[in-house]
């Protein structure tokens, strides 16, 4: 809680005019050295008995986006008090990482909530915090004020920014994952069928039954199952990561 600059005029009015009715002899000027301090004393009273309580409700629109989509904050703001008190300046931490500015004057309404909010971007991907939100608030002659705040905090989330991956074409041409049958030259225990004799081909690769069949010199033609792989890549540092 401290004085504003109008309680120190005041109190400043009120050593003048206590000086002047003692050294040019008015005595009417002790009313108003009287008065003046009088309003100063009232309205620090009236802030100790007020033990105003901030309520606050955040709403962070989208909670997940794009590097540099726009996210909308709305914050509905109260103030409980003993006695009236006005709100005034408010503000909202950001961290270092989002662009925005979270500060403005709480407006003036008929009930005892009022709306204020602001637009952030973020720069990095991973959690942005906001908060903790505070206000200052002051009697109606705005001779006393106190800060306000609470430790309520929101975050929203910024996912990695995504380029476009070159399709390699795998092992028999496989590009969509799936299981492919790949010819092999070597022996295996694998599905075996068989295709017509090509000079150099090994005589253990002799196909018998299917030379019988159809007429002519046939060998094993071996064929291997690929299962392809996936590689996940995982970005380890930190700093991009949600450490609560």
């Amino acid at each position: 809680m401290w004085l504003t600059g109008r309680s120190v005029a005041l109190i400043a009015a009120a050593v003048v005019s206590l000086l002047l009715a003692a050294i040019a002899g008015i005595p009417a000027l002790l009313y108003v050295t009287g008065l003046c301090a009088g309003l100063v004393a009232v309205a620090v009273v009236l802030a100790l008995l007020a033990r105003p309580r901030l309520d606050l409700t955040r709403t962070v629109v989208p909670a997940i986006v794009e590097p540099d989509e726009v996210v909308e904050v709305e914050i509905r703001v109260g103030v409980r008090s003993g006695v009236p008190v006005v709100a005034g300046h408010w503000r909202d931490r950001l961290p270092s990482t989002v662009l925005g500015e979270a500060t403005g004057t709480v407006p003036v309404t008929d009930g005892p909530y009022a709306t204020v909010g602001y637009e952030v971007r973020g720069r990095r991907r991973g959690s942005h915090e906001l908060g903790p939100f505070s206000v200052i608030v002051g009697d109606a002659f705005g001779l006393v004020q106190r800060s306000l705040s609470t430790s309520d905090r929101d975050r929203f989330i910024v996912l990695p920014r995504r380029s476009p991956l070159d399709v390699r074409v795998g092992p028999a041409g496989a590009t969509d994952g799936a299981t492919r049958l790949h010819p092999t030259s070597g022996l295996g225990q694998d599905d075996v069928i068989a295709r017509p004799y090509l000079p150099g081909d090994a005589l253990k690769r002799w196909h018998w039954k299917a030379t019988a069949h159809h007429g002519e010199p046939m060998v094993r033609q071996e064929e291997s199952e690929l299962r392809p792989s996936v590689l996940v890549v995982l970005d380890a540092d930190p700093r991009v990561h949600d450490q609560a």
